[in-house]
């Protein structure tokens, strides 16, 4: 499996084509002047491809130093042709942040990470 691209965004949804990903305000980093703070509502965008197959997912917002678990998203898919793009979609509602640092995003796939970025 290949992530193809990742993005972290105040909403997103795909259209009724089911093949059309939309996302708006695309953003790298969330700011806050205070602690705790709760961040309302956001996104995350993962375009991946790969081998024919059925897969389970993970989406997972960790702490800064990996281990704390603060959201999750998960679901399944399924790859019908090779290298197909296939859009994975985590909503994230209320999501606590309790300290300053570079929180990380991972996506798992089948119980392996394949993706990770931090910096939020």
């Amino acid at each position: 499996m290949k992530v193809n691209f990742f993005h972290v965004c105040d909403l997103a949804f795909i259209a009724e084509d089911n093949r059309t990903i939309s996302l708006i305000r695309i953003f790298e980093y969330i700011n806050t002047g205070q602690l705790p703070t709760i961040y309302p509502r956001f996104s995350t965008v993962f375009n991946l491809s790969g081998d024919p197959g059925k897969y389970s997912y993970k989406i997972k917002i960790l702490s800064p130093d990996g281990k704390s678990l603060l959201a999750e998203a998960r679901g399944e898919f399924i790859v019908y042709k090779s290298d197909e793009p296939i859009g994975l979609i985590g909503n994230f509602l209320g999501v606590v942040f309790l300290e300053y640092g570079d929180y990380r995003i991972q996506l798992e796939v089948n119980d392996n990470p394949i993706g990770e970025h931090e910096d939020y």
